[in-house]
């Protein structure tokens, strides 16, 4: 995942279209946070601001993340053992706040 959107940044920002790459920004983010050693962070202020910027709407990214639960689970399950835990508990503290 993260290699495939490494991919197609570096195509996108060798096109010569102004602004293109900035579409992408939020996506980067997200799988950030998903392979991220503590995707917990988020649930601080002062991380969210530093590392996801992009990421400030907690509900826009709980309904993201949501909808690709099932995937991420099988997945991660077997690719990050205690990272994906540590996403579905971010779901959890998403959806009490």
């Amino acid at each position: 995942m993260n290699k495939d959107l490494a991919f197609i940044e570096g195509y996108v920002k060798r096109l010569p279209i102004q602004g293109l790459s900035e579409y992408f920004v939020e996506l980067r983010q997200i799988i950030d946070l998903i392979l991220s050693d503590d995707p917990m962070a988020y649930m601080d202020l002062n991380a969210r601001a530093k590392l996801y910027p992009a990421l400030g709407n907690p509900k826009r990214l709980l309904g993201i993340l949501e909808k690709f639960k099932e995937t991420v689970a099988l997945c991660t399950l077997f690719t990050l053992g205690r990272k994906a835990c540590q996403l579905f508990t971010l779901i959890k503290k998403l959806k009490e706040s």
